[in-house]
């Protein structure tokens, strides 16, 4: 069995131009060790591919020193199983604790959730995955409760002490009358406790 590895590189050709004539300049992808030219729009597939899993990499691989402009917020959750109060605190770096009491007209529930937040091109943007487990009342079932995972986008706006976020919080249930939920929410939180930062976060751990 023979392992084969080829490269490829661009070669670019040009001339000193004439006077009065634009220079003349021409490329071509040539495969490492041969002289055989290939057509671009073949490696374009491959290039995208790499560009994207690259800018993956590269969201993932923010620094999570960026992530959050917050210790604790508090605000209100609209989802499409009920509504209620979210809290969100942070503990250490960047991982949250959020703790959300939602009521519908049949049912209530309360859920604990742990959180881990990444940077997205700086600290207003952000974006987070977390798990935990939730309990609940069906007025027609009775208690249930089940595990949560959680994953979503939060912004910070400028000026204002307001986070803003739009999340997926797939559960699974127990003792109810549904097996599985995939619940969007939208929430709004007012900044309680901002993040000391520089000057002042120096200053407090002074």
């Amino acid at each position: 069995m023979r392992l084969r590895l080829s490269m490829w590189w661009c070669e670019v050709r040009g001339g000193a131009p004439k006077r009065g004539t634009a220079p003349k300049i021409s490329a071509r992808f040539v495969r490492f060790g041969g002289s055989d030219p290939v057509n671009p729009s073949q490696t374009m597939p491959a290039f995208r591919l790499s560009l994207a899993a690259g800018l993956l990499l590269l969201l993932a691989r923010s620094p999570s020193a960026h992530a959050q402009k917050y210790s604790t917020a508090l605000g209100l959750r609209f989802a499409g199983n009920g509504y209620g109060l979210t809290l969100q605190q942070r503990i250490v770096n960047n991982t949250t604790v959020e703790a959300i009491a939602l009521a519908s007209e049949r049912e209530w529930s309360a859920t604990v959730l742990a959180q881990q937040h990444f940077g997205i091109l700086g600290p207003s943007l952000n974006y987070y995955f977390g798990a935990g487990g939730h309990v609940g009342r069906n007025k027609d079932s009775g208690p249930f409760y089940g595990l949560d995972g959680l994953i979503g986008a939060e912004y910070k706006i400028p000026i204002l002490p307001l986070v803003i976020s739009l999340d997926l919080k797939p559960t699974l249930e127990f003792k109810s009358d549904d097996w599985v939920r995939f619940p969007t929410a939208f929430s709004l939180r007012y900044i309680l406790v901002k993040r000391r930062t520089g000057l002042a976060k120096w200053l407090h751990d002074r």
